[in-house]
């Protein structure tokens, strides 16, 4: 398990952008945790440009309704740090709700609730490891297969 923060989204990926590519190699799969409001598994950048194979988004619904959380659903989003590991590098990646709304303004406020239905779906994800980890192992990066 790998752990990347990166600064200057909003500006540009310009951290993402950084990243040194040797860490990236053996990555197959990632979560980023940077989508405003509750509930979305971003899978693809405005419905053109995927992030991930549909399954990977499918592994976090089904993940969501093991776990008691409603309204999980795969959605497209916009330009994030996502876009730019899953383009360049073929690395399968959702972008989960974190709680966040009015984001970058002084009115920024943090649904704590919705907060902590993100980290209860993303330890719900981690205790299904095991099935994840099937799902990736001899798989092309690029054309992974999940289960429902």
């Amino acid at each position: 398990m790998k752990f990347i923060l990166t600064v200057e989204e909003e500006i540009g990926l310009v951290g993402a952008q950084h990243v040194d590519e040797y860490f990236l190699w053996d990555v197959d799969a990632a979560i980023v945790l940077n989508r405003r409001g509750t509930g979305d598994i971003v899978v693809s950048y405005g419905g053109y440009i995927p992030f991930c194979d549909e399954r990977y988004g499918q592994f976090f619904e089904a993940a969501a309704v093991k776990a008691g959380l409603k309204n999980w659903k795969c959605t497209n989003g916009g330009s994030s740090d996502t876009w730019s590991w899953a383009s360049s590098h073929g690395i399968q990646i959702v972008n989960l709700s974190v709680g966040c709304f009015n984001e970058h303004t002084s009115d920024e406020k943090l649904d704590v609730e919705g907060c902590y239905n993100t980290v209860k779906l993303v330890d719900t994800v981690f205790e299904r490891g095991l099935e994840l980890r099937g799902a990736l192992t001899g798989r092309d990066r690029n054309n992974l297969h999940f289960p429902n």
